[in-house]
């Protein structure tokens, strides 16, 4: 008899619902978009702002004419400003040592030197001032004054008003774009956004936007502003390239205040009426997750690094800590085998900042940090099964959801040789 020689490669295949990993992973921080803290601060604040640095928070209390000064590191009150009669709005220098303070009820703006805490000047504006927003160079702070339907040009080198511009009925809240060429100002009581030329200090164009617009904010790239509208439970969304609304988006009741992540793509609605928070995914104009805050939020922020937001509650006296956590979207591939040593493309939100990625309770055999979007991971080995991929990050871990769930589907069987006679 002849004898011969074969080698034949079996492949077996595991499905949902066969093989499972279950295996537990280990203690992790707080699932995306959740709430780390609460600090009680002054009574009934409204405005909110973060220093630069990210290092302190700075809330205008309506009710106790005063500003805490919120410590981001130990979520601790710094310090208490006594500032003018009800302060509403509330803007920080680009440079970080010096605060903008509105005081509706002096008609009258407090700067506040940050290197001590203490006001260094007072600046008569326009009545009932509400919102205040410094230009990105520093050179010029605008101020919306209610009353009047105007806008207060401030020259920050001299603290005196360079310039007064009409605009809608009752400006609530301004805006200004990242290039500094425009101003973009939500007026309460005309239902539209004027959008100034900073160079000229001329309104150009007039959006119609929902009812009630109370707040402006603009995004980091620039091409886009979203307007809360407190009477129509929704955001618009402004073409800041046509000054045309291309988008609205339905939220929580009563909309107050609006704020972009500086990275990434994300945007927080205040839900006044709802004491909640509607996280808006910027790319798709969809709320992604509302999130339970204090009572009758107003104002919101983000520190500048993105990892969190801060709300001020005008009813519960409290400013609420947001930790923004991972969040996966999409794998691709989703499958591989058994042996490890797939390159996965992890997409999602929040990534900056990763410091682990994991198959189940394994950790990847290697990642990389491509963008605030996306993760560039190699599966481990593993047993046959479907897991979910997580992305960990000091702010927190991404939650469990199907756009996470990986199926080591094959396995490699090497049969022996043997002979045939």
């Amino acid at each position: 008899m002849t004898t011969s020689h074969f080698a034949a490669r079996a492949v077996l295949s595991a499905r949902r619902g066969f093989i499972v990993l279950c295996l537990a992973l280990g203690a992790v921080p707080a699932a995306a978009d959740s709430v780390v803290a609460t600090v009680p601060i002054g009574n009934n604040p409204y405005g909110v702002a973060v220093l630069p640095d990210g290092s302190h928070a700075y809330a205008a209390n309506f009710s106790s004419d005063n500003v805490s000064v919120v410590d981001t590191a130990t979520n601790a009150v710094a310090a208490t400003i006594v500032v003018g009669s009800h302060p509403y709005g509330i803007g920080a220098h680009p440079d970080g040592t010096r605060v903008y303070v509105t005081n509706s009820g002096a008609d009258s703006v407090s700067v506040i030197g940050t290197a001590t805490n203490t006001v260094i000047t007072t600046i008569a504006v326009g009545g009932q001032p509400r919102a205040v927003a410094v230009r990105p160079d520093g050179a010029v702070a605008y101020v919306a004054n209610t009353a009047p339907g105007t806008v207060s040009v401030i020259d920050t080198a001299t603290n005196t008003v360079a310039a007064t511009i009409a605009v809608g009925g009752s400006p609530a809240s301004l805006a200004v774009r990242p290039d500094g060429a425009r101003a973009y100002v939500a007026n309460f009581d005309s239902n539209d956004v004027s959008v100034i030329d900073t160079a000229t200090n001329t309104v150009t164009a007039t959006v119609a936007v929902g009812s009630l617009p109370q707040a402006v904010a603009v995004a980091p790239d620039g091409t886009h502003a979203y307007v809360a509208n407190s009477g129509a439970n929704s955001v618009s969304v402004i073409d800041t390239a046509t000054n045309t609304v291309t988008g609205t988006i339905a939220v929580g009741s009563s909309p107050r205040g609006v704020a972009f992540r500086p990275v990434g793509s994300r945007a927080y609605a205040t839900n006044y009426g709802g004491n909640s928070v509607s996280a808006i995914d910027t790319a798709t104009n969809t709320v992604a997750a509302t999130i339970a805050v204090g009572t009758h939020p107003h104002g919101v922020v983000f520190r500048p690094d993105g990892a969190r937001a801060y709300v001020a509650n005008f009813s519960s006296d409290a400013v609420t800590v947001i930790a923004i956590g991972p969040q996966v979207t999409a794998l691709s591939p989703a499958n591989g085998p058994a042996i490890g040593g797939t390159v996965v493309t992890i997409t999602g939100l929040n990534f900056t900042g990763t410091t682990a990625v994991t198959f189940g309770a394994l950790p990847a055999a290697s990642f990389s940090i491509d963008s605030d979007t996306q993760i560039t991971a190699t599966s481990p080995a593993a047993i046959l099964g479907i897991v979910d991929v997580r992305v960990i990050t000091p702010d927190g871990a991404s939650a469990n959801t199907p756009a996470d769930d990986y199926n080591y589907d094959t396995v490699p069987v090497e049969l022996q040789s043997f002979d045939v006679e």
